[in-house]
């Protein structure tokens, strides 16, 4: 089985995080929907993904310094949008 980013330390699948990166998703839907699934956001790349994706750049949990649970913002900020 490959690794998927849903198992990167870089990955962040939190709803609350989700809905911090995009200011304003709440006003149409939730970073807590069920049609989000398991997505959610790349510390290391910056961008919004699938957790079934997979990358060259895979790191699993405890291999990164500073590494912190599944759920939790990771060390890397998002960009926001203008």
């Amino acid at each position: 089985m490959r690794p998927r980013c849903a198992d990167c330390g870089h990955f962040d699948g939190d709803a609350a995080s989700v809905e911090a990166a995009f200011p304003g998703l709440s006003a149409m839907s939730s970073g807590y929907a069920s049609v989000r699934g398991a997505d959610g956001l790349c510390g290391l790349r910056g961008i919004y993904l699938p957790g079934g994706d997979a990358c060259g750049r895979f790191e699993a949990r405890g291999e990164q310094a500073g590494d912190q649970p599944r759920g939790h913002a990771p060390d890397a900020a998002l960009p926001t949008a203008a």
